[in-house]
């Protein structure tokens, strides 16, 4: 019984400290709508997780869960199990790579694809592991709610930011989106946060900190006459 108490106390220990969260807020000209929580389960699995705040919660309600397994070698996505829950839409998405080439959606839809490819969260991983040398200008097999195309990061310079009083030396990037194909699955209708983010009118920008483990510091999503900021705690 001592045994098997101190290897379950191991085993929890273990699990726990391969946990690693980030918080960030997400804002509207100074305004702040939302939390965002990033949880590391390991190299291959993040939870992001979105939730409405303050007005923005009576107004638009979010709770949104983005959970998203990649392969930690290739940075290609494996699995991805989304929950979304905006206004009075709750919907949820599964997707798994039954082969590198096939991606099953709900277990009923299968997809199948010339190579392994992206989506933003998996893209983020990568961006935070490589150098603006390996990455510039590099086209990456994109996918959304079973839309085909690319994306790439374009560097735009090296500069400091300021964070909770530091000034953090930062790679500042450009990420473009472009689609091939449209809805094939017609299941981005239920989420206006990737609907945004995937805009043919959206900018997006990133700045990905010069640490020994790099971290982004903000990112900044222009669509229309709005500006979302999602800055670190």
């Amino acid at each position: 019984m001592e045994g098997i108490i101190r290897n379950l106390i191991v085993s929890t220990f273990f699990l726990f400290s391969n946990i690693q969260s980030q918080s960030y807020s997400i804002s509207i000209f100074g305004y702040e709508i939302a939390n965002l929580l990033i949880e590391s389960k390991g190299p291959e699995e993040n939870i992001f997780s979105v939730n409405s705040i303050g007005l923005a919660d009576f107004i638009w309600p979010t709770n949104n869960n983005y959970n998203t397994v990649i392969d930690s070698s290739t940075f290609h996505l494996k699995e991805y199990h989304y929950k979304i829950n905006q206004m009075n839409s709750k919907k949820e998405f599964i997707l798994k790579r039954s082969t590198s080439k096939n991606l099953i959606y709900n277990k009923k839809d299968t997809l199948s694809l010339d190579t392994p490819f992206h989506n933003f969260f998996t893209l983020i991983a990568l961006l935070k592991k490589s150098s603006p040398r390996d990455l510039d200008i590099k086209w990456y097999p994109y996918e959304s709610f079973g839309i085909l195309g690319r994306a790439r990061f374009i560097w735009a310079d090296s500069s400091n930011l300021f964070n909770t009083g530091d000034s953090i030396m930062c790679d500042h990037y450009r990420l473009d989106i472009e689609f091939l194909e449209k809805d094939i699955f017609e299941l981005n209708e239920s989420d206006h946060l990737i609907n945004s983010l995937i805009s043919d009118s959206s900018v997006r920008e990133l700045w990905i900190s010069k640490e020994k483990e790099p971290r982004v510091l903000l990112f900044k999503l222009k669509k229309d006459f709005l500006t979302f900021d999602v800055k670190i705690l």
